[in-house]
């Protein structure tokens, strides 16, 4: 069933909306790890449009590495520097990604889709998944914990958690490249 898009104000302190407990408290549903969702290939995740998150657990400092685990999508390696990653890093946060799932043109778009173009991108395949490659360049990816939220519209519910983590941090999550788009 589609959510028509909450807000996520319950939660009392800011920062708390964008833990673990905060997604589940939003209605978000899934938090396997990159590694189960692989060996599922994705079956519990619906063919619907909404939002999903990325989130790391471990509350010890990343290690970041030299070159990316992600796929070189038209022959561009997306590795950046690792002083890039360390200063887009955001201490505290457990969040590191939001993306969405729109119907698309063709209405072959859905969570189940993008997430399977963001897990392939991260295993090395040359996939159109660009959002969220500095993901791919932190150890012990394969214990990223992924949710969603299926939404009418993913494109007001990405900005809107983008925006309220913007609130809360005064900085986009470490995978979010750009903040909130049309």
């Amino acid at each position: 069933m589609l959510d028509r898009g909450v807000r996520m104000t319950s939660m009392p302190a800011a920062k708390e909306r964008f833990m673990e407990a905060g997604f589940r408290a939003a209605g978000f549903s899934g938090f396997q790890t990159v590694g189960e969702f692989r060996s599922t290939k994705l079956e519990a995740v619906p063919r619907d449009p909404g939002v999903y998150v990325v989130i790391r657990v471990d509350p010890s400092p990343p290690a970041y590495l030299a070159q990316s685990e992600g796929g070189w999508f038209k022959g561009d390696d997306p590795t950046v520097p690792t002083t890039t990653l360390k200063t887009k890093w955001v201490a505290g946060a457990q969040l590191l990604y939001v993306g969405k799932a729109t119907r698309g043109s063709t209405g072959r778009t859905h969570l189940r889709y993008r997430l399977r173009k963001l897990l392939d991108f991260g295993a090395g395949k040359p996939v159109g998944h660009k959002g969220g490659r500095y993901l791919w360049q932190v150890t012990g990816a394969d214990k990223y914990v992924i949710a969603w939220r299926a939404v009418e519209d993913p494109t007001a519910e990405e900005n809107r958690l983008l925006t309220d983590f913007f609130e809360a941090y005064g900085v986009y999550p470490f995978g979010n490249i750009a903040g909130p788009r049309a």
